[in-house]
């Protein structure tokens, strides 16, 4: 018996250019009893945030302020309602951290970012991008109390 597959298709530009990839999706937050809206990233964008917090020690030392882009990420992906630089270190105050990572997560893996490729890009801080290098940046790791990503895989 023989199964007949047929040929990829390969994608012109045309077919690339004519994609609509990046996209809107709403994250349901149980805390605040509401939707919230957030958007994927387009390359630049990221390249842009990593870049931008990106910090150079009195040595000359290049490294992720990782606090810094986790708040540029979450104002430039959350959507509905947008939250302002400002108002996010009000949220950090007085909201709750599991309401806030629940977004945090969802932008980053609707992105298909993930704390591994962020260390990856913190380590190279010639290329201050997120590296194309064969990893698996939509893998995440929860743990079994409610989703919390873990931070210590492969450190």
């Amino acid at each position: 018996m023989s199964f007949q597959t047929e040929p990829p298709r390969y994608l012109t530009a045309e077919d690339i250019w004519s994609c609509q990839d990046i996209e809107e999706r709403d994250v349901y937050v149980p805390a605040w009893h509401g939707t919230v809206t957030i958007r994927t990233f387009s390359k630049r964008q990221v390249d842009d945030m990593v870049r931008a917090a990106t910090v150079t020690d009195r040595f000359g030392k290049e490294s992720l302020d990782k606090e810094r882009l986790e708040a540029q990420m979450f104002c430039a992906g959350l959507i509905r309602p947008k939250i302002e630089p400002e108002q996010y270190d009000r949220l950090k105050d007085e909201k709750s951290a599991a309401a806030i990572a629940i977004i945090s997560n969802a932008i980053i893996a609707a992105s298909g970012l993930s704390e591994l490729a962020l260390n990856e890009a913190a380590k190279s801080p010639a290329a201050r991008s997120i590296p194309a290098n064969g990893i698996s940046l939509g893998a995440r790791i929860g743990d079994d109390a409610g989703g919390a990503v873990a931070t210590d895989v492969g450190e």
